[in-house]
């Protein structure tokens, strides 16, 4: 990854960006910082526009607070200092105001982080703490509390965030997974209050799966255009940081796909690997290999977990595709496959794929998307996303109810 080889600062000032890209935190809210082996600490400064940040703003400090440079450091440096003493598996702190985070903040609830296949997996320590004024010393003291007690997320009432990693990539991938489980388990709430139905959390099933053999792919051109349509993806809110495949086949036997690993904000050649034969990097790749198998006529699969379409994914309804002409004409039905039968049968749930479907939910993993090219398949992708955002807004809103009062008035 580009940003694992950048110095503190240009690493810092990089997740900024994500961040601000992402709606993830105010021009002056939150704040981020890097502990070096040396044990010294490069942290945000205090009251600057994070939005319009450079480099060379970046403070270094001691734990004791010293301050090396002309800027102030973040006001809440305090709570960064404590938690690299008191944790030292921990290089990185992000502290960020993102919306979905902090409805449940206010709420003095939890979001769920089992329902999505990323969170679940990555075993997110979550908590929550009590508030105070930002730089205060009790704030420092409840955060700090709770890193020292093996927490790696904690959620400050009435705030925002705080998430602890042994690196900036590693912690801006937990802080978007966890906002985008927020918001999935927000919408989910809303859409089930007119419903007898329970969000369905996933099943933590124990990975037995061995990878095989894989190799970097060698034709530019493809490993081009699939890295563009990544980017798009990030871009667009299809794709998150450490959420998002797309594979294009070339051969009877072969296609090519992104790394789990890669970053999708700037994915690099080297992170697209050819697939070939029994060889495969992880399940997803698998399912994408059975998937080709059984259907020549498939030439590209998208792999995706946006928040709309998810938010479907994670309680027991169908998406009916009939409220807006463009999914109407383009999927005629929307299958949808638990992820008990993706755990325990990849086969059978390869089998149930047909070049016809043109999409398939799996329950909290991820919907795919299937074309005859890379640009066809990403579009069923944003379409499938679009429509799903349309039919939830007229549910959850007074519109479905003007719309069958007028139909009745009719």
């Amino acid at each position: 990854m580009i940003i694992n080889n950048k110095n503190p600062a240009e690493q810092i000032t990089e997740i900024l960006n994500r961040m601000i890209e992402r709606g993830l935190t105010t021009s002056s809210g939150g704040n981020i910082s890097f502990c070096t082996p040396d044990g010294k600490v490069w942290i945000t400064p205090s009251a600057t526009d994070k939005g319009n940040m450079n480099p060379s703003q970046i403070v270094e400090i001691d734990y004791d607070g010293t301050v090396h440079g002309k800027y102030q450091p973040s006001v809440e440096s305090g709570f960064h200092c404590e938690i690299y003493k008191v944790r030292p598996d921990i290089h990185a702190v992000i502290h960020a105001h993102s919306a979905g985070l902090i409805t449940f903040s206010c709420a003095r609830m939890l979001p769920y982080t089992d329902l999505i296949e990323n969170t679940a997996l990555s075993r997110v320590n979550l908590t929550s703490c009590k508030g105070d004024m930002p730089g205060s010393r009790n704030l420092k003291r409840y955060v700090t509390e709770k890193f020292e007690a093996g927490y790696n997320a904690v959620l400050i009432e009435n705030h925002g965030i705080v998430i602890g990693a042994e690196n900036l990539y590693k912690a801006i991938c937990i802080l978007e997974e966890l906002e985008l489980s927020a918001n999935i388990h927000l919408k989910a709430l809303e859409l089930k209050r007119d419903k007898d139905s329970q969000i369905m959390r996933r099943v933590a099933y124990k990975q037995n799966f061995e990878k095989k053999i894989i190799k970097q792919a060698s034709d530019n051109n493809l490993c081009k255009e699939i890295c563009d349509y990544i980017i798009r993806g990030f871009k667009t809110h299809l794709f998150s940081s450490s959420i998002g495949r797309i594979s294009v086949r070339t051969g009877n036997d072969s296609f090519y796909i992104n790394s789990a690993n890669c970053d999708r904000r700037e994915p690099l050649y080297k992170d697209i690997i050819e697939i070939i034969n029994n060889c495969y990097e992880d399940k997803v790749s698998m399912l994408h290999k059975k998937i080709y198998e059984k259907n020549p006529q498939i030439q590209s699969i998208v792999s995706a977990s946006p928040v709309n379409v998810m938010t479907i994914g994670v309680l027991p309804i169908q998406y009916e595709t009939h409220y807006d002409l463009e999914s109407c004409l383009t999927f005629e039905h929307v299958d949808k496959i638990t992820y008990e039968e993706y755990e325990q049968n990849i086969d059978e749930v390869a089998t149930r794929i047909t070049s016809s479907s043109g999409a398939v939910i799996i329950q909290n993993e991820f919907a795919l998307t299937f074309g005859k090219n890379i640009f066809n398949a990403f579009d069923k992708m944003e379409i499938l996303e679009n429509g799903v955002k349309y039919t939830l807004n007229f549910n959850n809103t007074n519109l479905k109810s003007y719309f069958m009062e007028t139909e009745r008035n009719d």
